[in-house]
C-alpha cells in the first residue's frame, strides 16, 4: 500500500510538472527576461509570487520558463542516449563476433572516462556565441551522446540473452534475417528495458544541464534556465539576500525522487 501511495504521487508529482511547464506561457506572471530595477530581490508578495532575483526579474516564470529549457534538454538528451544505446545494443546483441566485441569495448572506454569533465572539454571546444534554441540542441546532444555507454551495455547483454533463447535461435535456423530477429524478438524485449532507463537517466541529464550552465557553458542570460537560475547563488552576498533564487532545487530534487521511484520498481518487475 505504501509503495503504490509513492508511486501515485511520483506520477502525479511528475504529471502536475509537465502541465506546469507547457502552460508556462500562461501561468507566468511576467515576461521571464524583463527588469525592474526598483525591485531587485524583492521577496515573495502579491505582485512577484515568488520574489524577484537581483536584475528584479520575477522569479516564478523564470521558473517555469528555465524548467522548459532544462528539463526539455533533459528529456532530448536522455531519448538520443537511449537511441544510441538501443542500436548500439541490439547490434552487439545480434553479432557473436567482431562487432560485439568493438560495441562493448567502446562502452567501457566511454565509462572509464569521467563523464562531467568530457562534457565540459566537449562543450568547451564548441562556439560560444549560439542563440538559445542551438544551445539547447548543442547540449542536449553532447550530453545524450557522451551518455549513451551505460545503456547500450545494458541492451547488449539483454539482447545477447534473447539471442540464445530457443525460439530466436529456431527462427534463424529458418532462415531469419538479423532485420527479422531485431523487428520479431528483440525490439520487444528491449523497449521496457529501455523505457525504465529513460527514468532513471532524465534526472541525471537534467542535472548535466543545470551544471554546464553554472559552468557558462549552457544557455546564456538573459533567456531562463534553472541553471542560469541558480548561478548567482555562488556569490555569498546575492546568496545571502536572494534565497529565492534556489527556488529550481526543491524542484529539482522532487523530479530525481519521482524518476528514481519510478525506474527502480519498473526494473525490480
Amino acid at each position: 500500500m505504501k509503495g503504490r501511495a509513492l508511486r501515485t504521487l511520483a506520477v502525479g508529482y511528475l504529471a502536475v510538472l509537465v502541465l506546469a511547464l507547457t502552460l508556462a506561457p500562461w501561468l507566468a506572471t511576467h515576461a521571464p527576461e524583463r527588469q525592474n530595477r526598483d525591485c531587485p530581490c524583492a521577496g515573495p508578495g502579491r505582485h512577484y509570487l515568488l520574489g524577484t532575483d537581483e536584475l528584479g526579474r520575477d522569479v516564478w516564470s523564470r521558473l517555469l520558463q528555465g524548467g522548459r529549457i532544462s528539463l526539455g534538454a533533459g528529456l532530448i538528451a536522455a531519448g538520443l542516449s537511449v537511441g544510441l544505446g538501443l542500436l548500439a545494443g541490439a547490434a552487439a546483441g545480434l553479432s557473436r563476433g567482431l562487432l560485439r566485441r568493438m560495441v562493448l569495448a567502446l562502452a567501457e572506454l566511454f565509462l572509464s572516462v569521467p563523464w562531467l569533465y568530457l562534457l565540459l572539454a566537449i562543450r568547451a571546444f564548441l562556439p560560444l556565441t549560439l542563440g538559445p534554441g542551438q544551445v539547447l540542441l548543442l547540449v542536449s546532444a553532447v550530453i545524450g551522446a557522451a551518455g549513451w555507454a551505460r545503456p547500450g551495455r545494458l541492451f547488449a547483454q539483454m539482447a545477447a540473452e534473447v539471442r540464445e533463447r530457443e525460439y530466436v535461435e529456431a527462427a534463424e535456423s529458418f532462415g531469419a534475417g538479423r532485420w527479422h530477429l531485431m523487428k520479431r524478438h528483440l525490439l520487444p524485449e528491449l523497449l521496457p528495458l529501455a523505457a525504465t532507463q529513460f527514468l532513471l537517466l532524465l534526472p541525471g541529464y537534467v542535472l548535466a544541464e543545470v551544471t554546464l550552465t553554472l559552468f557558462g557553458l549552457g544557455v546564456g542570460e538573459p533567456a531562463a534556465s534553472w541553471g542560469n537560475l541558480l548561478a548567482p547563488l555562488r556569490h555569498p552576498a546575492t546568496a545571502a539576500n536572494c534565497l529565492q533564487l534556489a527556488a529550481p532545487l526543491p524542484v529539482l530534487a522532487l523530479l530525481v525522487l519521482s524518476c528514481e521511484l519510478l525506474g527502480r520498481e519498473r526494473a525490480s518487475e
